[in-house]
């Protein structure tokens, strides 16, 4: 945990395999002149990692067996990153200044990106719907929008910005989509 007069912030860390510390990235807020929340926190997470010249998921587990000298073993349940750091900056948050953040801002990238584009492809061609519906049916199928909806932020703002020649993958292959995907999450009750 960082804060500075500017902002708030909580990063994730964690070990590899080989016991070097690497940042799986944050989650932040800019604060005021009184160092309240100005807005809202943001995340910029890296779900992948590359481990000994390979590149894996990152996976987060009660414990970890790493007795056998090969790749460690998880312990548990497999905890998603991003539930993982939704739940603890919620929390460090809400010990910080009182309350849990009313909203959780993002813009997508990376998977999350090309996920929420397919799905909201196929949300107009296949189901017929228009932009919004598209828009709405498409994060709530992602996982960006799913940890979101589980931590009880589930009432979404997509703001989408002009449009580009993707490839969406086998079966759908490249169709213009929304290139600049921003996602306001409210806490259930909150939109405005």
């Amino acid at each position: 945990m960082r804060e500075t007069p500017e902002s708030f912030e909580l990063e994730f860390v964690a070990k590899d395999p080989d016991s070097n510390e690497v940042s799986l990235g944050k989650g932040a807020v800019r604060l005021d002149d009184q160092g309240q929340p100005k807005g809202a926190p943001s995340f910029t997470l890296v779900a992948t990692m590359t481990v000994r010249n390979a590149d894996h998921s990152v996976q987060i587990f009660d414990d970890v067996d790493a007795s056998s000298g090969a790749m460690p073993t998880g312990i548990g349940d497999r905890i998603p990153l991003t539930q993982h750091a939704i739940a603890r900056y919620v929390d460090r948050h809400a010990s910080r200044f009182g309350t849990p953040p009313t909203t959780l801002e993002g813009r997508l990238a990376w998977s999350n990106k090309l996920n929420f584009q397919r799905e909201f492809y196929l949300a107009k061609t296949r189901d017929g719907l228009a932009e919004y519906d598209a828009a709405q049916q498409a994060i709530r199928r992602i996982s960006f929008g799913r940890h979101r909806v589980a931590a009880g932020y589930d009432q979404f703002v997509v703001n989408m910005k002009m449009k580009e020649l993707v490839d969406l993958g086998p079966g759908i292959g490249k169709q213009r989509v929304p290139r600049d995907i921003e996602v306001i999450a409210y806490r259930t009750g909150g939109v405005p």
